[in-house]
């Protein structure tokens, strides 16, 4: 099973201001131990709203994971039904 890591920096500011002017950050990202470090969280402002969006992103390793497409196609359709 794997383990979750709350992700989070001690500079990160609030995500949720109400009214009376208390700041807080009820908003938690969890990633599994094993992706946490490489999970960076990004706060939003937002003046339309007391609640600021938070933002992930993942990033694991820097190859490219694509798949290779053949450049050329041939059909047979001898073998067609």
């Amino acid at each position: 099973m794997a383990l979750l890591n709350v992700v989070c920096g001690n500079e990160d500011p609030a995500t949720y201001l109400p009214y009376n002017g208390t700041r807080t950050t009820p908003d938690l990202l969890l990633a599994s131990s094993d992706i946490s470090e490489h999970t960076p969280r990004k706060i939003i402002d937002d003046p339309g709203s007391g609640h600021k969006p938070v933002i992930a992103s993942i990033t694991i390793g820097s190859k490219s994971m694509s798949r290779k497409v053949p450049t050329k196609l041939s059909w047979n359709f001898k073998k067609a039904d």
